[in-house]
């Protein structure tokens, strides 16, 4: 038998709030674009951030990702979550971020495990190490996602949390 390859998930979420350039990320269309085109796996999904407010992780959570706020720069915690995940038996692996800094590891592990990296990234914040560590094929800009100007990271009042026996799911409210 087949095992079949471990899709996992990772987002620095400071680096791409970060890259919105002070717009609103639509939470909503960005899980659906990770969910259908990424093969997001709520189990192996975690979103990392120097500081995650408790709105924010809320939302997240309610997505099924698993939120780290590292209280300081998360870049290492977002590291460690890589290997774990990949020592756990993750091959294919989506990265949220477009910080250069992950270039290192992610060619070692390319070339150890095999890990098959793709990025989400903002054109406006990809570091080029990063992308030639990954490979263009492997990089999706995520610059759609964001919508107005704002001071906000994530509003909220375009969402609404329902509990169904498949567990809790969002959606947009009608304004």
């Amino acid at each position: 038998m087949i095992n079949p390859v471990i899709h996992g998930f990772i987002a620095d979420a400071d680096n791409i709030n970060m890259c919105g350039q002070r717009r609103t990320l639509d939470l909503l269309s960005f899980v659906n674009f990770l969910r259908t085109e990424r093969h997001l796996n709520p189990s192996h999904s975690i979103v990392c951030s120097n500081y995650l407010n408790p709105m924010e992780q809320v939302v997240l959570e309610g997505f099924g990702f698993r939120c780290i706020s590292a209280r300081e720069n998360c870049d290492d915690l977002v590291k460690a979550e890589i290997v774990r995940m990949v020592e756990a038996g993750v091959r294919i692996l989506t990265l949220a971020s477009g910080d250069g800094g992950y270039a290192p590891l992610l060619a070692q592990l390319k070339k150890a495990y095999g890990l098959k990296v793709h990025l989400v990234a903002s054109r406006h914040c990809l570091s080029d190490k990063l992308r030639n560590a990954v490979g263009v094929a492997g990089i999706s800009f995520i610059d759609r996602f964001f919508t107005r100007k704002t001071n906000n990271r994530c509003k909220l009042s375009n969402f609404a949390l329902s509990r169904r026996p498949s567990g809790p799911t969002w959606s947009r409210v009608a304004a």
